[in-house]
């Protein structure tokens, strides 16, 4: 069982790595730096078009929020890589050691205070692998809703990255 589900979540992720620089040439929103940009950042694996395409079979009212969600997550990513180059460019390799350490004690101490959503995302993606395997409709549509919701909390950490980010420019 352990072996069929790690083939399975391989599979999603491959699928997902492929799928969402193509969605992305498809709404015409992203130059093609976005989509390199896309295949090499692993946090838009997130939400794939297998996600998309049950929210548009059993949550389609919800399409257009998963949507604009994808497309303010890509928005935040193009800007953190933007803002990482601004200060690779600012400050010497022994200062960069330094703030990266103290951007990962800031990251980990926020996400602490404001909830590690890692295990929760997990969770939600197991029991919705199983609300698909049982054919529960109005199950999915539930925890897709959910899923919408972790999505939010994970680009509010994305702001607050880029907030810190901000202020190690303006130092």
């Amino acid at each position: 069982m352990k072996k069929a589900l790690t083939r399975i979540l391989v599979v999603v992720m491959v699928l997902t790595v492929v799928a969402v620089p193509a969605y992305a040439a498809v709404r015409q929103e992203a130059d093609a730096t976005n989509i390199e940009a896309a295949k090499r950042a692993p946090q838009f694996r997130l939400i794939g078009p297998r996600i998309m395409k049950l929210v548009e079979t059993y949550a389609p009212e919800l399409t257009d929020d998963f949507r604009d969600a994808i497309d303010e997550h890509r928005q935040l990513h193009v800007e953190i890589r933007e803002l990482k180059g601004e200060i690779r460019e600012a400050y010497s390799e022994e200062e960069l050691k330094e703030i990266r350490k103290e951007i990962e004690k800031e990251m980990k101490e926020w996400i602490k205070e404001n909830g590690n959503k890692k295990n929760e995302m997990k969770k939600l993606f197991r029991d919705l692998k199983d609300a698909v395997e049982e054919g529960d409709g109005e199950r999915i549509g539930e925890l897709l809703e959910d899923v919408l919701d972790a999505f939010k909390v994970h680009i509010t950490v994305d702001e607050h990255l880029i907030a810190l980010l901000n202020g190690w420019l303006q130092e």
